[in-house]
């Protein structure tokens, strides 16, 4: 990693009632004629594979217990190694060293440390702790009590890393921690539900795990199927804007895939799959690894179909394991591989823009930009969107639609326009200034590092060194140009001066 700089980055913070107005963008309406003081701007799209935060490739093969039961930790070097081919996830597998005494100091020593190199390194994590990993050696799960307890104690670690968390596989029940075949009766025998200990287990999990993060199950069905039949939490009804990103517990649970390319079966040829878990993943992450148990001559685009249809966000990159590489072959013959490194998780789009010309200060600047989704899935989790104004002082203006923008940037396959008008300081000094727009992290720790922040699918507008996207406009600040004081709550403020990477 490179060293720190000090530079002038943005961190302006959101002002209470500030929520953007949203407007569904339809393909057949058109900007009206800019007046002379606007300008329309098209934008080239970039169809390039390149890293994005919180979406793609996950580093997994190295960070799955030995078959001794025996944890991997990462490394800079392994983490340096996969950071250069543009891996931004990483998912590990932990085996609890003890089913009947509380988690050992040095256990949580290396979950730390381990968590520090993954931030220095530019990684999100996603995390599962389970008691066994191999069938042949200590196979068992732990009691309720001491499961309940193990994760008490694992709240502290989550609080403290809130920034390196992606999302938790609910692992902790059955064998891999796959929510089957307990041996303490956690799971309901014969079918993908949980017994009430089970519940339990789940229910304090969402607890101390950041309730801003998703939880992931084994099996969607955990979730939606009626509880008195199928041992399910029974929410019946899929999540819709009105009720995602609220804090819930449905809302917070999410759902991953084991086997993926070559096993288990294709969820969108699944009736009440599609029709009672598809809608949901509109809202929630689901991701996969691949594995190899059944046979690869699958048509890859079922794979895909499925991806887009269930919208994934992450994947393990199956060139990465000698199991997995007849998938990647056939991906790579058929023209799969390319499409799933491009479209897992967002791929935000500028279509066009209508930015003014001229503006004097303490008046409103009006913004209108056309963005489109061209990945499978949303924004997993917050993220902030600033626009930038640069030029004789640097000033942003913070976007905050209470649930961390996923609803107002597009979802998959969407185009939206956002638009909003933000009031310009009365001092602000005259000038020429570069519009840019940034989504950054909106963790604190994070917010100044730049591959932390999204780069958009766009040619030529990408600053590397700031994160930043260019919207390839600058506006005009005249004193004596025309235009009426601002009074709303949108304010441009002064950038601060802080790190970047």
């Amino acid at each position: 990693m490179g060293a720190f700089l000090s530079t002038t980055v943005c961190h302006a913070e959101a002002k209470p009632n500030s929520r953007p107005d949203v407007a569904q963008f339809k393909p057949q309406d058109q900007y009206p004629t800019a007046p002379s003081n606007r300008a329309g701007i098209t934008y080239a799209g970039d169809d390039t594979d390149f890293a994005n935060p919180e979406r793609g490739w996950f580093v997994f093969r190295e960070l799955k217990p030995h078959g001794d039961n025996v944890n991997s930790w990462a490394t800079d070097a392994l983490l340096e190694n996969y950071h250069a081919q543009g891996y931004r996830l990483a998912k590990h597998i932990l085996i609890i060293p003890t089913r009947s005494e509380p988690i050992p100091q040095s256990f949580l020593d290396d979950l730390q440390r381990e968590a520090d190199l993954m931030r220095k390194h530019g990684f999100k994590v996603i995390y599962r702790f389970n008691y066994n990993w191999n069938h042949d050696i200590n196979n068992e799960d732990a009691p309720v009590a001491i499961t309940l307890s193990h994760l008490e104690q694992l709240r502290p670690f989550f609080t403290a890393n809130i920034d390196v968390l992606f999302a938790m596989e609910m692992g902790f029940i059955g064998f891999w921690g796959e929510m089957h075949s307990s041996t303490q009766g956690h799971t309901v025998p014969k079918t993908v539900g949980l017994s009430e200990s089970g519940q339990r287990i789940l229910h304090k999990a969402l607890e101390v795990f950041p309730q801003e993060r998703f939880v992931a199950v084994r099996y969607p069905q955990m979730i939606y199927r009626d509880p008195t039949n199928y041992g399910s939490l029974g929410f019946l009804k899929p999540l819709d804007e009105a009720s995602a990103y609220n804090g819930s517990e449905q809302s917070r649970l999410a759902a991953w895939y084991a086997n993926f390319g070559a096993g288990e079966k294709l969820y969108h040829r699944d009736a009440e799959l599609l029709s009672k878990w598809a809608p949901e993943t509109r809202y929630v992450p689901m991701w996969a690894h691949c594995d190899h148990f059944e046979d690869v001559t699958m048509d890859p685009r079922e794979w895909l179909e499925m991806a887009r249809r269930f919208h994934f966000v992450a994947l393990s990159n199956p060139k990465d394991e000698s199991s997995t590489r007849d998938i990647f072959d056939r991906w790579i013959k058929d023209g799969a591989y390319d499409n799933f490194a491009k479209k897992l998780g967002y791929r935000f789009r500028l279509v066009r823009a209508e930015l003014p010309k001229t503006l004097r200060p303490d008046s409103g600047c009006e913004v209108k930009i056309e963005m489109a989704n061209d990945g499978f899935g949303r924004v997993t989790n917050p993220r902030a969107v600033e626009l930038i104004l640069r030029g004789p002082a640097t000033y942003a203006d913070r976007l905050d639609d209470a649930r961390g923008n996923r609803l107002w940037l597009p979802g998959p396959g969407e185009t939206k326009t956002l638009a909003f008008t933000a009031g310009l300081p009365a001092e602000m000094l005259p000038g020429d200034y570069e519009m840019l727009l940034n989504l950054p992290d909106p963790q604190p720790s994070l917010a100044s590092r730049s591959d932390f922040s999204i780069r958009l699918e766009n040619e030529k507008i990408w600053e590397a060194a700031t994160g930043f996207n260019r919207l390839l406009h600058a506006i005009h600040i005249e004193p004596n140009a025309d235009g009426q004081r601002y009074q709303g709550a949108l304010q441009f403020t002064p950038c601060k001066t802080g790190p970047l990477q």
